[in-house]
């Protein structure tokens, strides 16, 4: 029984230390009084403060790209209106990603920190219409 309960932990721990996980797209809705260029303005912002190359595509389209110390790049995508906007992963080099959808987490934080910078710059904004 010890023996058993001392592997299940080890097995445990490995597990907890992998450093894939499924690819993180976010999609979030934003405040009815913003406009779209707002909103624009807020991801460019955010995208520029998390150390990402941010180009608007087109228009309600942005491409983000980062990379770290020259070795891990990635390549997202961000779809944006007034409502709300859509970060989705396009690519990447040095991160591990896969065709099963799982990508080395730093991607995941990369994004996260992303996203809530976005959310920073949304609120700190006055609204477009009241």
């Amino acid at each position: 029984m010890k023996k058993g309960c001392y592997l299940l932990c080890i097995l445990l721990t490995v597990l907890g230390c992998s450093t894939s996980q499924t690819i993180l797209n976010v999609e979030n809705k934003v405040s009815p009084q913003k406009t779209s260029e707002e909103v624009k303005t807020a991801i460019l912002i955010a995208g520029v403060q998390k150390g990402w190359t941010m180009t608007s595509a087109e228009p309600g389209r942005i491409d983000g790209k980062i990379s770290v110390r020259n070795r891990h790049r990635a390549h997202i995508e961000i779809r944006y209106d007034a409502s709300g906007y859509r970060i989705h992963y396009l690519d990447s080099q040095g991160l591990d990603a896969d065709a099963a959808g799982t990508i080395h987490r730093n991607y995941n934080k990369w994004i996260t920190l992303l996203d809530q910078a976005i959310q920073v710059e949304l609120m700190r904004q006055p609204t477009g219409h009241q």
